[in-house]
C-alpha cells in the first residue's frame, strides 16, 4: 500500500526584514561539494530554482534588506514497509501531474497553522533545576508575565491555571489561525489579521472558511506599545512553487513590547517580560487530490520560523541532528546494529561509515576559525583535522589518543578545559561534549582502519531532507538554543511507534485541532499546549516548539558570543564560545582580502586575509571587558541592527569573484576555495575594540552582587566569583592610561566592598565588637579609637607561646603575600593633592601621602624599603605594573583584594572622600599591631626596618595616626557647620565604611594563616604541575605510553597520571636515580628544559617524600574552645538515658553535685567551666594525660566512650574525644561571648577562645 509523507519532517524558515526570500538550504553544512561548483553544503537556494546555490548578491534585496529563508516542503510516496527500518533508502517525490499507482495527481492542498506562544510561557530556568529537569517530578519554572499590568509581580500559586486564563491566551498568544494554499505557483497567503483563516477538512473534502476565528496579535489592549523596529502584524505567509511544493516564509523579525508604567525594560538575555517577537512554529499537513476525485492524506510535518542564519556553510560541532539522532539511536531503536536498547550498550563490532559518521566531526572542528577568534596555533591544529580522510591511519593523526582531544560524554569531563570542543555546555554543564553516539563513532574510528568503513550510508531523498535540515541547526548547547531547543531530545515529542505508524522517524506528534468544534471570536482557540513531562500525551499545538526559546530572540543572539564557564570551574576565567557556527563571533571581511607578499622572507604574492573583525561591531558594541566584546552593550540596539549583520560564505560564492590577474598576464588567480568570508555586512567597525585571539579572559566586576557576610565566610564577592578579574583590574589600574575602561570596573569594585563593609559592621554576630557601627560624637570616636589602641597594646605586650609564624620560611611566605599591598603603600591617597587652594583636612592627608612616598628621598620611600626587604629574603618580584606581577602564581588571589580596592578608590578621590578619610584612620591608627611582627623579624635575623619605620611615624600620639584622627574630626566639624546633624551622620556612616573596608575586606589573613599551617601537600602540588603542563603536553607525546596508556591521554586524568609517574618514573627516596630525572638531563633527556628549577625542586621533594609516611594534616574547623562548645551542642540530644551521663557528676560553684546529663542541659560555657574547675579535679588544663575525664570517663572503654567516639560535625576529621583532648591541651580556654578581632599576630590564648576562628581582612595593616 502506498503512503505519503511530507519532507522534511521538520522544516526551518528564517526571518528577514525583506519581502523577498531565498529557499532554506537542502544540503548539509560543511558537506563536500558534489556538483562541480567547489561549494560545500549548507548554502540556501535561489528562489525559483531547483537547487542552484545562492551567491552573496542574493542575500539582500535591492534596498539592502535581508532576505528571509523559505522552508520548502515536498511530498514523497513510499511502498509498504511495515515494520520499517531506517534508513529505508527509497521514496519518490510526487508533484502535481505525477501518476501514482495509475492515478494522476490533480492538486495538492496544504494547510499550515503557525503561532507564537513565547509571551505566555515559562522562563528558561537559569538556576537548578535547568533545562528539561525544570519540568521533571512535577516541577515547573517560573512563568513569564505573571501579571499583565504590574511589573515584578509575584509568581502565582497555580502556574498552569494562570497560563490558561482566557484573558492571557487572548492577549499573549500570537495566533493568526490556519491558512490553506493549493495548486502550482499559488500566490502568497498571509498569516495576518486581514487574511481569512481557512483549513482543509478531510471529512468534508473541502476548504472551510472560519470568519469567526479568534486571531490575535500584540495590541494596545495590553498598554501602549513599544515598536522599535515596527509592529508585529503578521507571522509570514505560505505559497507554492511551480510544482505545487509548499513554501513557508516567516516574519520580518521585529520585537514589540507593551509598556507598564511607561516602561518596557529589555534587561535579560533570554527572559524579557512584556515582549513579543514574530518567530513561530506549527503543523504542516497536505492532502493529495487525484483526477478521479479520490484523496489521500500525507503524514504531516512541522515548520519552525526562527533567527537568521549568518554562517550557513559552517557546521556546528554538535548539530541538532546529532542530538536527535543520538536520542533515537539510544532510546527509540532507530539503529539496533549500533546500540542495543536492552543492554544499553553500543555494539563494539559496529563499523561507522567515515563520510557521514566521522568526517562531519572533523570538518566542523576545522571550520570553526572562520567564525571564532582562534589563535594561529589553534587554527593550525584545527586545520590539520580537515586533512584527515578515510584512507588516513588514525594512529598517525593528531587525534591519536582520542581522550586527550575530545571530551568523553560518558565520563566526568564537562569541566576539563584542556579538551575539545572549546564551546560552552548545556544547562548546568560547564563545557560541551560530543553526543554519545558521535563519540562512539569517533572511538571506533580511532581504533584503526579495521574499525570503520569508507563512504557514507544511503539515505532516501526524503530522509536526506530530514537529516539536512537538522544538521543545519545547532545542538548541544540548548539553553535555550536558536532554531530548536532541548525538548527535541524528548521521545514523547514524536509520533510513535515509528516502525509501524507509516510516518517513519523524526515526526513531531501534532495535536488534532478541532476547528469545527465551534469558534467564538473573542475566545482563544489555542491553549497552553505541550508541557514536557506533564501533559505529553495529546501532542503539540501551533507555537509549542518555539515557545521554549529566548524572548525576544534578538537579545539571546546578541549575548551569545563568548562567556565565562557556568557553572564555574575553579579559578578558570577563560571565555568560551556559545555557537559560533550559528552565531559568528569573529569573521574575516571579504572586502579586506588583499594581494601581497607571503611574508618578509618570501616575495611570492598570494591572497591574504585582513584582520578579524567582530561579527557584531560598530557603534554601541565597544567594551573594555572581554566578556562583553562583539555584542551590543545595550540590548535594544540589537533590535535596530540585527538585519545589518553580515553573512559568512565560501569564497567561490562571493560576488564579485575574488580574483587577481597580474599586469600583462592572462593567468587568473582565485582566492582559496576553503576560505569562508563575511559579506554584505552593513555594520561599520569603530576600530576601538580589535579582535584578540583566544584565549580571552573574563575581567568584568559584577555590579549586582549583594553582600552577605556570615560568621564563617565573606559571602559572594567579586574576588570569590572571579579572582582573575580582580588581578586584571589591579594591573589595569596601574596602567590606567592604557585601560581607561577599567574605571567602570573600579567603581563596581569599590561600591561592592563599601556596601559589604556597611553590612558587616551592622551585624554584631559577624563583625568584631570594635568594628561594629556606632553613632558619631567626638567623644564616641575617641573612646572607640582608645579601645582599639588598648587591645593592640595588650596583644603586643603578651608573650605568645604558640605564634602563627615561628621560622624564617614562614616569615618569607608572609613577606611575599604582603608584597602587592606594601609596594603600594599610601596609594589610596595618591590623588589627594589637587591644584589650587586647600584646607586643613586635605593638608593633613597630603602630609601622610608625602611621608609614604618618602618626601622626595628614594631611600625613605616606603615601597622601596619593602622591596629591599623582599630582596633580602631572596624574593625578586616582577615590576609592580607588569602583568607578570599581577598574575604571579606564588601570590594568593586574596593578596590583591585590598591593593586593588585602594587603587580603585583613589581614582575617585573626590567622590569617596569620606571613605578615604576612614581608610586613612584605620591604617595609620592600628600600626601598633605591627610590634610583634617587628620583634619576630629581629629575632629571626631579618631586617625589621619597614616595620620599625611605620611604628615610629604612624604613632597615635603625634604621628600619622593622630593626624588621621584629627583630619576626621576636623572634616566632621566642617560638615556640621555646613549641613547640620543629618549631614554629619551620613558623612560618619561613610567614614566608618571606609575604616571597616580597609581593615576587613578580603581573605588574605585567613588564607595566609591556612597557607602557613596547612600548605598544599606535595601530591596536590604535583597534580597542579601536571595540569599546568596539559595544554602542550597533551599534544607532544605522539605514540609514547605510560602504563599502557598514551601519555597524551593521561593529561586529562591528572590523578591517574601521577600514580603512573610514581610507579614507573620515580624511585621513592632516590631522585638522582629516578628515570624521570634522566629524562630531563641535557645529555640524555628527551624532556630537557621542560621543567623550571622550582619545578625540578618539587619533583625532587616529592620523590624523597615517597620513602616516608606522610605527615598528618593539622586539624580543620573551629578553634579549640568553639570546637568544644560545638561538641557539647552536638551530643546534647543524646545525653538522656546514657549511663555515663547519669552515673557521673560535677559540682557547681555552690558545691552542689549534678549529673553529666544535667550539665549537658546548661549553657556550654558553664559546662566547660565546671569541667576545667579544680574543684572537680577531672581535668588538668594543659595536661590531657592527667585528666581523668579524658582517660577514664570518655576513654574508649569508659562509660561515655561510645558517645565521644562519634565524629565531630564541626571539626572535620576529628572525633568528639579528640576535640576534648585538643581543648585540654590548649589549656581549656573559654569561648569569647563577643566576636573579637583576629589578626595574624593575635596571641594563641585569644585565638583558642575565639567564637569562630574566622579572620576577616588582611590580618595586619602591613
Amino acid at each position: 500500500m502506498t503512503t505519503f509523507r511530507i519532507h522534511p519532517a521538520i522544516g526551518i524558515a528564517r526571518v528577514g526584514n525583506s519581502d523577498d526570500y531565498v529557499i532554506a538550504p537542502e544540503t548539509m553544512a560543511g558537506s563536500p561539494a558534489t556538483d562541480g561548483t567547489r561549494l560545500t553544503g549548507g548554502l540556501p537556494i535561489r528562489r525559483g530554482t531547483e537547487s542552484e546555490p545562492i551567491r552573496s548578491s542574493d542575500l539582500r534585496d535591492a534596498s539592502g534588506a535581508l532576505k528571509r529563508h523559505a522552508a520548502r516542503f515536498r511530498l514523497f510516496s513510499y511502498g509498504d514497509g511495515n515494520p520499517e527500518s531506517w534508513p529505508r533508502g527509497d521514496g519518490r517525490e510526487v508533484r502535481i501531474g505525477d501518476e501514482i499507482d495509475g492515478r494522476k495527481i490533480a492538486d495538492i492542498i496544504w494547510t499550515v497553522h503557525i503561532a507564537n506562544k513565547k509571551t505566555n510561557w515559562f522562563v528558561l530556568a537559569e538556576s537548578d533545576p535547568q533545562g528539561i529537569e525544570s519540568y521533571e517530578n512535577g516541577n515547573l519554572p517560573e512563568i513569564r508575565n505573571p501579571s499583565l499590568t504590574q511589573a515584578g509581580a509575584p509568581q502565582p500559586p497555580d502556574k498552569l491555571a494562570t497560563l490558561a486564563l482566557p484573558d492571557r491566551l487572548r492577549k499573549l498568544v500570537i495566533d493568526p489561525g490556519p491558512r490553506v494554499v493549493s495548486g502550482a505557483s499559488a500566490a502568497p497567503v498571509r498569516f495576518d489579521a486581514p487574511t481569512p483563516a481557512r483549513y482543509f477538512d478531510g471529512a468534508r473534502g473541502a476548504v472551510v472558511d472560519m470568519p469567526d476565528y479568534p486571531k490575535s496579535f500584540p495590541s494596545n489592549g495590553l498598554g501602549p506599545l513599544d515598536c522599535p523596529s515596527g509592529p508585529i502584524d503578521s507571522l509570514g505567509e505560505i505559497q507554492t512553487d511551480s510544482f505545487g511544493r509548499l513554501l513557508v516564509l516567516g516574519g520580518r523579525g521585529p520585537a514589540v513590547a507593551w509598556k507598564i508604567a511607561g516602561k518596557s525594560p529589555l534587561d535579560d538575555d533570554v527572559n524579557n517580560n512584556q515582549w513579543f517577537d514574530d518567530t513561530s512554529d506549527g503543523p504542516v499537513s497536505a492532502t493529495i487530490v487525484f483526477e478521479d476525485g479520490g484523496r489521500a492524506a500525507a503524514h504531516g510535518a512541522w515548520v519552525s520560523a526562527t533567527d537568521p542564519s549568518f554562517a550557513p556553510q559552517i557546521l556546528n560541532v554538535v548539530s541538532m541532528w546529532d542530538d536527535v539522532y543520538d536520542v533515537w539511536v539510544r532510546q527509540l531503536e532507530l539503529a539496533p546494529d549500533i546500540f542495543d536498547k536492552t543492554s544499553q550498550a553500543y555494539n563494539p563490532a559496529y563499523k561507522p561509515t567515515f563520510g557521514d559518521q566521522v568526517a562531519p566531526i572533523l570538518k566542523s572542528a576545522s571550520q570553526q576559525h572562520w567564525v571564532a577568534n582562534l589563535s594561529q596555533n589553534g587554527i593550525a591544529a584545527h586545520a590539520a583535522l580537515a586533512r584527515i580522510t578515510e584512507t588516513t591511519d588514525p594512529a598517525r593523526t593528531s587525534l591519536a589518543g582520542l581522550s586527550a582531544v575530545f571530551r568523553d560524554p560518558s565520563q566526568d569531563q564537562l569541566k576539563n578545559t584542556t579538551l575539545m570542543p572549546l564551546h560552552l555546555g548545556d544547562a548546568d554543564q560547564s563545557l560541551l561534549a560530543l553526543r554519545q553516539t558521535q563519540h562512539f563513532f569517533l572511538k571506533q574510528w580511532n581504533k584503526g582502519r579495521d574499525y570503520f568503513r569508507p563512504g557514507s550510508g544511503s539515505l532516501g531523498p526524503g530522509e536526506f531532507l530530514d537529516k539536512a535540515t537538522l544538521v543545519n541547526c545547532i545542538g548541544g548547547r540548548l539553553s535555550p538554543g536558536i532554531d530548536l531547543t532541548f525538548v527535541m531530545r524528548e521521545p514523547a515529542l514524536y509520533e510513535l511507534p515509528w516502525q509501524t505508524s507509516g510516518a517513519g522517524p523524526f515526526r513531531i506528534r501534532a495535536k488534532p485541532l478541532a476547528y469545527d468544534a465551534g469558534l467564538v471570536r473573542n475566545n482563544a482557540f489555542l491553549g497552553v499546549g505541550y508541557v514536557p513531562r506533564h501533559a505529553d500525551q495529546s501532542g503539540l499545538e501551533p507555537g509549542d516548539l518555539s515557545k521554549f526559546l529566548a524572548l525576544p530572540w534578538h537579545t539571546d543572539y546578541n549575548s551569545c558570543a563568548t562567556h565565562p564557564l557556568d557553572p564555574p570551574v575553579g579559578k578558570v576565567r577563560t571565555l568560551f564560545w556559545s555557537w559560533p557556527a550559528q552565531r559568528p563571533v569573529a569573521v574575516y571581511d571579504a572586502s579586506q582580502v588583499n594581494w601581497g607578499p607571503r611574508d618578509l622572507d618570501d616575495s611570492t604574492n598570494v591572497f591574504q586575509l585582513g584582520p578579524q573583525l567582530w561579527s557584531l561591531r560598530g557603534w554601541g558594541t565597544d567594551a573594555a571587558d572581554a566578556e562583553n566584546w562583539g555584542r551590543y552593550q545595550e540590548r535594544k540596539d540589537m533590535l535596530y541592527n540585527w538585519h545589518r549583520i553580515g553573512t559568512v560564505l565560501q569564497s567561490p560564492a562571493i560576488d564579485p569573484p575574488l580574483t587577481h590577474t597580474e599586469s600583462g598576464s592572462t593567468v587568473v588567480t582565485t582566492a582559496p576555495d576553503d576560505w569562508y568570508l563575511e559579506v554584505e555586512s552593513q555594520l561599520r567597525d569603530t576600530g576601538l575594540t580589535p579582535v584578540v585571539p583566544f584565549p580571552n579572559y573574563a575581567t568584568e566586576i559584577p555590579s549586582n552582587l549583594v553582600p552577605q557576610p556570615t560568621q564563617d565566610d565573606a559571602g559572594p564577592t567579586p574576588d570569590s566569583q572571579n579572582p582573575g578579574a580582580v588581578r586584571e583590574l589591579f594591573y589595569e589600574l596601574l596602567n590606567v592610561d592604557e585601560y581607561p575602561g577599567a574605571l567602570r570596573n573600579a567603581r563596581h569594585y569599590v561600591d561592592f566592598w563599601l556596601k559589604w563593609a556597611e553590612v558587616f559592621s551592622l551585624d554584631p554576630t559577624v563583625a568584631p565588637y570594635d568594628r561594629t557601627f556606632f553613632p558619631y560624637s567626638p567623644q564616641a570616636i575617641e573612646d572607640r579609637m582608645q579601645l582599639i589602641y588598648q587591645e593592640l597594646s595588650d596583644d603586643a605586650d603578651l608573650v605568645d607561646p604558640d605564634p602563627l609564624i615561628t621560622n624564617v620560611a614562614q616569615m618569607v611566605i608572609r613577606i611575599k603575600q604582603f608584597t602587592p599591598l606594601n609596594l603600594l603603600d599610601g596609594a589610596w591617597l595618591r590623588n589627594i593633592g589637587k591644584a589650587g587652594p586647600t584646607d586643613e583636612v586635605r593638608a593633613l592627608l597630603f602630609s601622610i601621602w608625602m611621608d609614604e612616598f618618602g618626601d622626595g628621598e628614594v631611600s625613605k620611600n616606603h615601597c622601596n624599603i619593602y622591596l629591599d626587604l623582599c630582596h633580602s629574603v631572596g624574593f625578586y618580584p616582577s615590576d609592580l605594573s607588569s602583568r607578570e606581577f599581577a598574575f604571579d602564581e606564588e601570590l594568593l588571589d586574596s593578596a590583591f583584594t585590598v591593593p586593588t580596592f585602594e587603587l580603585a578608590i583613589s581614582q575617585f578621590t573626590e567622590e569617596y572622600y569620606p571613605e578615604i578619610l576612614g581608610m586613612t584612620l584605620q591604617l595609620e591608627w592600628e600600626v601598633l599591631g605591627l610590634k610583634p611582627t617587628r620583634d619576630l623579624l629581629a629575632s629571626l635575623g631579618l631586617n625589621p626596618h619597614f616595620y620599625v619605620m611605620h611604628i615610629g611615624i604612624d604613632n597615635a600620639v603625634n604621628g600619622h595616626g593622630r593626624r588621621a584622627l584629627d583630619a576626621v574630626l576636623l572634616y566632621l566639624q566642617t560638615i556640621q557647620e555646613a549641613g547640620g546633624t543629618d549631614a554629619v551622620n551620613k558623612a560618619w556612616r561613610r567614614i566608618w565604611n571606609g575604616y571597616v573596608a580597609f581593615g576587613q575586606i578580603g581573605n588574605l589573613g585567613q588564607d595566609l594563616r591556612n597557607l602557613i599551617t596547612d600548605p598544599p601537600s606535595l601530591e596536590e602540588r604535583m597534580i597542579a604541575l601536571i595540569k599546568s603542563k596539559a595544554d602542550f603536553g597533551s599534544r607532544n607525546h605522539q605514540a609514547h605510553t605510560l602504563g599502557g596508556t598514551p601519555i597524551n591521554e593521561l593529561f586529562a586524568v591528572p590523578e591517574q597520571f601521577l600514580q603512573l609517574i610514581k610507579s614507573d618514573l620515580l624511585t621513592p627516596g632516590d631522585w638522582e636515580n629516578s628515570r624521570l630525572n634522566q629524562l630531563i638531563q641535557f645529555q640524555t633527556g628527551a624532556m630537557f628544559r621542560v621543567f623550571t628549577d622550582d619545578e625540578i625542586d618539587l619533583l625532587r621533594d616529592y620523590t624523597l617524600s615517597l620513602a616516608g609516611a606522610p605527615k598528618p594534616p593539622p586539624p580543620k574547623g573551629l578553634p579549640p574552645a568553639a570546637a568544644m562548645e560545638a561538641v557539647i551542642k552536638q551530643l546534647k540530644p543524646q545525653q538522656i538515658g546514657a549511663v555515663g551521663h547519669t552515673a557521673n557528676s560535677l559540682t557547681d560553684e555552690s558545691g552542689v553535685a549534678h549529673t553529666i546529663a544535667w550539665w549537658f542541659d546548661q549553657p556550654p560555657a558553664a559546662f566547660m567551666a565546671a569541667l576545667a574547675s579544680s574543684r572537680n579535679n577531672v581535668i588538668t588544663p594543659g595536661d590531657p594525660a592527667a585528666s581523668s575525664f579524658l582517660t577514664n570517663w570518655i576513654a574508649p572503654t569508659g562509660p561515655m566512650g561510645g558517645v565521644f567516639a562519634q565524629m565531630a560535625v564541626e571539626s572535620p576529621g576529628m572525633t568528639c574525644r579528640a576535640v576534648v583532648q585538643r581543648w585540654i591541651a590548649n589549656g581549656c580556654p573559654a569561648v569569647d561571648q563577643v566576636v573579637r578581632m583576629l589578626r595574624l599576630t593575635t596571641p594563641s590564648t585569644k585565638r583558642r577562645r575565639h567564637k569562630t576562628g574566622r579572620m576577616f581582612g588582611m590580618g595586619s595593616v602591613h
